[in-house]
């Protein structure tokens, strides 16, 4: 099991070891409450609050005799509050990527999916004269968190970007 540690703060104890509980493996009240050792009501309670917060989604689910039991697991959101390693993984792989192929090549490639990004990051259509449409870019890029600004400096216009939300993957 996860070190309780690494579960999102905001969680209180006991809803904390639910949802670690539920990591992994699904669960009924009955055996949350047994294997917590707390009554089954009062998990009751912290799942409906889970299942309020999007951390925990339940069902029904038929077994061979008796009543269909509703069994809870964790959404994309509950296991989002245990740790990824997704960005270490990603620095490392663009450091050996460097290393083996050279800058030039590394920034060709990154100049390729920028490309790609901004084709996928543009959902919708950007209109009017030239101004209008760098400012609705602008506006584009700082809805993704780049805190973009779009000035004029004599003839040309200037966006700066003031945050690289790739910068702890790739560091300037």
């Amino acid at each position: 099991m996860a070190s309780s540690k690494l579960v999102t703060p905001f969680l209180g104890g006991t809803r904390k070891t639910i949802i670690m509980n539920l990591l992994g493996k699904d669960a009924n009240s009955v055996e949350l409450a047994s294997k917590i050792g707390i009554n089954e009501s009062a998990i009751r309670r912290h799942l409906e609050t889970l299942e309020k917060e999007g951390l925990v989604f339940s069902r029904f689910q038929r077994f061979d005799r008796g009543r269909p039991k509703k069994i809870f697991s964790l959404t994309a959101n509950g296991k989002a509050v245990f740790p990824r390693k997704s960005k270490e993984l990603l620095s490392f792989l663009a450091r050996k990527m460097t290393e083996r192929y050279g800058e030039r090549e590394m920034e060709l490639l990154m100049s390729l999916v920028a490309k790609d990004f901004a084709e996928a990051f543009i959902t919708k259509e950007i209109q009017g004269d030239l101004e209008s449409r760098l400012g609705q870019l602008v506006q584009l890029q700082n809805d993704y968190g780049f805190f973009a600004s779009l000035s004029k400096r004599g003839d040309k216009y200037v966006i700066e970007c003031h945050n690289c939300v790739f910068e702890d993957v790739i560091p300037l």
